[in-house]
């Protein structure tokens, strides 16, 4: 008993420091890491940026080396001020050959932000029906919620809590009648009337076969995507953005961002993004979109056409290299029990690093002649010392003292 209790007491010291070490070597060493903001410009063709220099100054550049002072960097991404540049009558009148004006601008704008949590979480396995089609002009609050079962989709009215047997048989018998094998696999809505319109769920069954449902005057509506062979839904996310150009973005099996417009064809762009790894930012205009791909190493910017998803342009910026810490020559492994990629609490063992090594070795050398016993407790010690380093010598330095 007395072993297991300095097995436990070893081993909980040893967990608790390579957490708590390197959070504090990183709080104290922390330095503010910033990136350029960056849109495409239809006006340069080029991608164009500004940041903020050491005296607090506003630098307004582009990929080609030019630089501009805030006015002009208003006029090269006119769709983006196009508020600041109608306020002072510089708005033109065509771009591109098209002519424009703020209501088709403000149309066509949208913006997309998807974060590694939104992905990694507990999803609820209640989905709440609007009516797509509502008497009114604005939408109204759901009466009932489905779930999904091995045999069909079972409705809930909110109000009594009780199952519609009638509405759950009508769902689920379109929606086989379309091809779909239940259970739901992948499903994603936005159960809010706060928007313009309602698109309800896109969806696949248990083969992967992709789906739309929506409710239409209290009917459901059942459509089946055909999908190209090379896309194979991993995510979705459905878009309902004012001009109604896009359903959802798709994304893939092997790491892609694929668009499903309005008429139902999926057009597989060269984005890369890992939705369980990366963040995905996309600003897009009646020209282009802007879509930055983030991680904890680089910000990757694709420039694609509005009209055919096909890239245009494409660059990185690679985060300052932090590879000189000294917490690399220090800490063997860390231990962190939450991530910036989900909001679960667990432990995690990360950052392995072999250049600890030299350090472990002289902790594990100044113990062995410092310790003036003999037998192989002495020895176990010191080979624990060479592998886990300052986490293990600590605590053992400690008893040491006290006996």
């Amino acid at each position: 008993m007395k072993l297991f209790g300095k097995i436990y007491f070893y081993a909980a010291a040893v967990v608790l420091l390579a957490w708590l070490l390197p959070w504090l070597y990183a709080l104290c060493t922390a330095e503010p890491k910033s990136t350029p903001f960056t849109l495409y410009s239809c006006v340069v063709d080029d991608f164009a940026s500004l940041t903020v220099d050491d005296d607090g100054r506003i630098i307004y550049f582009d990929r080609k080396g030019h630089h501009y002072n805030d006015a002009q960097f208003d006029s090269i991404l006119p769709m983006f001020y196009y508020r600041q540049l109608l306020s002072e009558g510089r708005m033109p009148d065509t771009l591109r050959g098209v002519a424009i004006d703020a209501d088709k601008i403000q149309h066509n704008n949208f913006n997309v932000r998807l974060s590694p949590l939104d992905i990694n979480k507990t999803l609820p396995k209640l989905y709440m029906m609007l009516e797509s089609m509502p008497k009114r002009v604005d939408l109204e609050e759901p009466v009932e919620a489905f779930r999904s079962t091995a045999e069909g989709l079972e409705f809930i009215d909110m109000e009594s809590n009780t199952l519609n047997a009638a509405r759950s048989r009508e769902f689920t018998d379109v929606m086989k009648r379309k091809g779909f094998v239940f259970p739901i696999g992948r499903i994603h809505g936005n159960p809010t009337t706060m928007k313009g319109y309602d698109e309800g769920y896109v969806m696949t069954d248990s083969h992967g076969a992709l789906f739309h449902v929506k409710q239409i005057s209290g009917k459901p509506y059942v459509r089946a995507v055909s999908l190209p062979d090379s896309v194979k839904v991993e995510q979705l996310m459905i878009t309902e953005f004012p001009n109604r150009r896009t359903l959802a973005y798709i994304f893939t099996a092997d790491n892609r961002l694929a668009i499903l417009d309005a008429d139902y064809n999926v057009h597989k762009t060269g984005v890369s993004f890992n939705p369980y790894r990366q963040s995905l930012t996309i600003v897009g205009d009646m020209f282009h979109y802007t879509v930055k791909v983030a991680d904890e190493k680089e910000e990757h910017y694709y420039a694609l056409d509005a009209s055919t998803y096909a890239t245009v342009d494409q660059m990185v910026n690679r985060y300052a290299d932090d590879s000189a810490s000294w917490s690399e020559y220090v800490f063997p492994f860390k231990v962190a029990f939450t991530s910036y990629n989900d909001g679960w609490v667990y432990p995690r063992v990360s950052d392995f690093s072999a250049k600890a090594l030299p350090l472990g070795l002289l902790l594990a050398a100044l113990l062995f002649f410092l310790d003036r016993r003999q037998g192989k407790k002495k020895y176990l010690e010191t080979l624990f010392v060479l592998l886990l380093g300052i986490y293990i010598f600590i605590p053992l330095v400690l008893i040491k003292k006290r006996n």
